[in-house]
């Protein structure tokens, strides 16, 4: 994530040598769900970028604090720490 601490937004880049589905989700520190950002996407091989402007599902901005950002991408799995300073 890119800048990681970030306010109010961050970026995040992936690639992917082949299709897959892709899940991208934001959690907070007691492992809640704040914001869904791919569920089971199906996507084709390439670079993508992504970026997460603080706010949850909702609408609504976060409080400050870490949270984390899990990837699945077919079997990889992958989870980063991100710090949101306000």
């Amino acid at each position: 994530a890119y800048p990681n601490p970030f306010n109010p937004t961050t970026s995040f880049q992936f690639s992917l040598p082949q299709g897959e589905n892709v899940t991208l989700i934001i959690y907070n520190s007691l492992g809640m769900v704040v914001r869904n950002l791919l569920n089971n996407a199906t996507l084709s091989a390439g670079t993508y970028t992504y970026r997460w402007n603080g706010r949850d599902d909702h609408g609504s901005e976060v409080t400050s604090g870490t949270y984390y950002l899990h990837i699945v991408a077919g079997p990889m799995k992958a989870t980063k720490k991100l710090s949101l300073l306000k």
